[in-house]
């Protein structure tokens, strides 16, 4: 079983893992089984050079017009309740033109919310 620390910061820290997802150098988006973006991280508004405003409550085809492998890859996470990850897919990003990425389902209370991507 980890170790969880009890001094104050590591408390106000385990409350708020926003402020943790933010601080990542990696874009991350948090998608429901329909795949609306539900959270992105600061990285993600710079990667898709938009706010979260602009994006969160928005279907990932949206934003990210050229899906299809990405969508494929979501649905078989949520399927099948594991990770996939591709490499040098095309997209047409914010002058970006293929991207590597990872997608993993996420659980709330041992079910199957969605994907992070």
């Amino acid at each position: 079983m980890p170790v969880i620390s009890t001094d104050s910061k590591s408390n106000r820290l385990l409350r708020d893992p926003f402020s943790l997802i933010n601080s990542l150098e990696d874009a991350v988006l948090l998608l429901d089984r329909k795949y609306v973006v539900v959270f992105i991280n600061r990285k993600g508004e710079e990667f898709f050079g938009k706010g979260h405003r602009e994006i969160v409550g928005r279907k990932l085809r949206e934003i990210f017009p050229d899906t299809g492998s990405i969508l494929k890859l979501a649905g078989k996470a949520i399927k099948e309740l594991r990770s996939f990850s591709a490499k040098d897919v095309e997209a047409k990003i914010n002058g970006v033109s293929k991207v590597d990425f990872q997608i993993s389902p996420f659980f709330l209370e041992d079910r199957c919310e969605g994907i992070m991507l």
